[in-house]
């Protein structure tokens, strides 16, 4: 429990998230509770944040 108190939301918040955009500031109990539709809307933003951070480095 107290890794998850300490690290849950170290990638979910501010300018340095991992998945930044409309889902900036989520927190990782906010991704749990999501419905099945709005879980793969996130994912498919995630995927096209991966698509562009990639072709910024090739």
């Amino acid at each position: 429990m107290a890794f998850y108190d300490k690290y849950s939301n170290s990638y979910m918040c501010g300018d340095d998230a991992i998945i930044a955009g409309i889902y900036n500031n989520m927190s990782v109990k906010s991704l749990i509770n999501m419905d099945k539709d709005e879980y793969e809307n996130y994912i498919e933003h995630a995927i096209n944040v991966i698509k562009w951070r990639t072709k910024k480095i090739e």
